[in-house]
Order: C-alpha cells, then sequence, then structure tokens
C-alpha cells in the first residue's frame, strides 16, 4: 500500500470533514444502524421471519437496494422453512477463531444453500440472489469488530488509489484474507495518523473498528488526481 496516497486521502478527508458530514449527507446513520440492528436480531426468536424483517428494516440500504434484496428473500424462505435459514445464520456465525480461509467457505455454504432455498420458492429471481457482499454484510452486523463490509466498486478504487497490489478475486474465487489485509492495513494507518485522533470530532469514529471500516468510500472520493 503505497503510504503516501494514503495520507493525501487523509489530508482531504480531514480538510472536507465538514462538509462529508454535513447533515444532508449524514453519513453518521451507517455508524448507528449496527446497534441497533443487534438489539433487534435473535437466531431464537419464535417468529424468525418477523425476527428478520425488524432487523431488515433497520439496515436500510445498506444490505438490500431497490434492485438486489438478498436480506428480504431470507426472509421470504424463513416463512417457508424457519429452521433452515436459522441453521443457516447459526453456521455462518460458529467459532472459526479467526481463520478467514474457514470464514469463507462458511460464506460460500450460505450462498450454496441460499441458491437452493431461492431455486425452490423463487427460481429465476436474481433479486434473490445472495452474494459475497451480502453475506459478509450479515457478518458484519453480526460480529463488526472482526468483519469488514464489502462494495466492489469502492473496495476496488481505494485499491487503485493507494496501490494495493494484491487481488482478492470475486465470485466463488474471492479470498477474504486478501481483502481483510488491505482493511487491516487502513485500520492501522488511520489509528497512526496523528491528525485524525487529534480531531475532537474524530475520536467517537475512531474508537471502534466497524466505524472505521466504513470510511473506504469517503477516503476514495477525496483523493486527488
Amino acid at each position: 500500500m503505497n503510504t503516501s496516497r494514503l495520507q493525501q486521502l487523509f489530508a482531504h478527508y480531514i480538510d472536507k470533514f465538514e462538509y462529508i458530514n454535513n447533515p444532508e449527507l449524514n453519513e453518521n446513520y451507517k455508524w448507528e444502524i449496527v446497534k441497533q440492528y443487534q438489539d433487534i436480531f435473535n437466531l431464537d426468536a419464535p417468529d424468525l421471519a418477523g425476527m428478520l424483517t425488524e432487523a431488515w428494516r433497520i439496515t436500510s440500504n445498506l444490505i438490500d437496494s431497490q434492485f438486489q434484496q438478498p436480506f428480504y428473500a431470507l426472509i421470504a424462505y424463513a416463512r417457508e422453512e424457519p429452521e433452515t435459514v436459522r441453521t443457516m445464520f447459526r453456521d455462518l456465525f460458529a467459532d472459526d477463531d479467526g481463520d478467514l480461509k474457514i470464514r469463507q467457505q462458511k460464506i460460500s455454504a450460505f450462498i450454496a444453500k441460499s441458491e437452493e432455498l431461492k431455486e425452490k420458492y423463487a427460481p429465476g429471481s436474481w433479486r434473490y440472489t445472495n452474494d459475497q457482499r451480502s453475506v459478509m454484510s450479515y457478518l458484519f452486523f453480526h460480529d463488526p469488530e472482526s468483519n469488514y463490509l464489502y462494495k466492489s466498486t469502492e473496495a476496488h478504487e481505494f485499491a487503485d488509489c493507494v496501490e494495493f497490489l494484491e487481488d482478492w478475486g470475486a465470485g466463488a474465487n474471492f479470498k477474504l484474507d486478501i481483502y481483510y489485509r488491505m482493511c487491516d492495513e487502513l485500520v492501522k494507518a488511520i489509528r497512526d495518523c496523528p491528525a485524525l485522533p487529534s480531531w475532537p470530532q474524530m475520536q467517537a469514529a475512531m474508537k471502534t473498528r466497524r466505524r472505521i471500516c466504513m470510511m473506504i468510500p469517503i477516503f476514495t472520493c477525496w483523493l486527488l488526481t
């Protein structure tokens, strides 16, 4: 990773801090959603579909969109096979002792099972497709201190900006360890940057890893070319 370009991103973030964090842009909502989600999410809930519906409403546009609805798909499946969906989540969240290769295997297994349910209850529905991004989001909301969100375009733009040259792949060939390594390097650089922690407005954002990882697309936007 090119540290001089990364520092340039930090400088632009600091310079544009007030603009980026004005009420109209309101990026702070992303930092607040996780706690609300975790207060609701409960795999022991008797009405699994109902619980997932409440959690889905909280996540706003961080998982589903107007065109893709992977999370809502799980609600639909839970109405038909609640125990199947419950087991999918339990297996995904099972302790892997930090082994990212095992974690990637769990992600792939979750995707495969979701595809089975889609063929059964919504054949041909591209809207209901769970993929690497959506399943990484479920992991992030479950344990934000050990996981990162992923948006392909923003992540690749950031990697290009800071010259992170390792390829984490895509689809079935996604390498979670490489992507997490890039994010870990960003987290360390933020914490080591003297200018960022000295800002009172940044101190709350620096407390948790989940807040830092959401800054990736923001940093990318403010790199001078």
